[in-house]
């Protein structure tokens, strides 16, 4: 079985770095479906973060330390009803940034980083609002995912990372940038510069960030609710929410 760090033999690092080059050489969208655990960088750097900790609870899975129909203890009821909640707050949230309406055109007062007020086009803060709620839920919900008691959701929650490292140079446009956690933060300033069409393309229609990022959270919502009701057996002897994980799982 592979270990951790046998995951890291190539530094993916670059892929964060905005430069020219980088852009020009590289696909949004374009999941790496063979190597999306190394897109945030080496082992070396985030090995203490929410990332690093899913990575751990991933291989501790696949070594077989979580066992299917098991009765859940009291620390994955716990870690499920977590990842339950924080995915049905993300879903919430990249629906709100969805909205046609939250693109309005009209004269709005903005606020800067600094507190200062400036006019605009849009709804700045109105869309700065949605969007912290999308990147507060996103970071809770990798938090969550990350738990070593809910190991059913761990590799969607690695995929839903992969999502935004492929979309690293248009979440930079709008001010948004991942550390070496795989956690989300916003810039004020850069996020009041950016082109509202960098927006709609990211959280609008059937295949976008916000969708798949949507999608990702919606999977393991329903994983973590099969967890915690009553346990059900597919006719391979299977508990009904591995069934849903291994399916969910094995998509980009």
């Amino acid at each position: 079985m592979s270990s951790v760090n046998s995951i890291f033999s190539n530094d993916y690092s670059y892929l964060l770095n905005s430069s020219s080059s980088n852009r020009n050489n590289y696909t949004v969208g374009s999941a790496d479906s063979t190597g999306i655990i190394g897109m945030l960088g080496n082992y070396s750097s985030i090995r203490n973060g929410s990332y690093g900790k899913l990575l751990k609870a991933y291989y501790a899975q696949q070594s077989g330390s979580s066992k299917s129909g098991s009765k859940l203890s009291e620390d994955s009821k716990k870690a499920y009803s977590l990842v339950k909640n924080n995915a049905s707050d993300l879903k919430k949230a990249a629906t709100e940034l969805e909205s046609d309406s939250l693109y309005k055109k009209g004269e709005y007062e903005v606020t800067n980083k600094d507190g200062s007020k400036t006019t605009a086009e849009y709804d700045y803060d109105t869309i700065y609002k949605k969007l912290s709620n999308f990147v507060d839920s996103y970071n809770s919900l990798l938090g969550a995912a990350a738990s070593e008691s809910a190991p059913a959701t761990n590799n969607l929650a690695l995929r839903m990372v992969a999502t935004s490292a492929t979309n690293v140079f248009m979440l930079e446009d709008i001010g948004v940038t991942a550390d070496n956690d795989g956690k989300l933060s916003i810039d004020r300033d850069v996020f009041n510069q950016a082109d509202i069409t960098k927006f709609k393309s990211l959280f609008q229609g059937s295949g976008s960030y916000g969708d798949m990022t949507s999608s990702r959270a919606s999977m393991m919502e329903s994983i973590a609710s099969n967890k915690l009701g009553s346990a059900t057996y597919s006719s391979s002897g299977k508990n009904s929410s591995d069934v849903l994980s291994s399916l969910y799982t094995s998509s980009v």
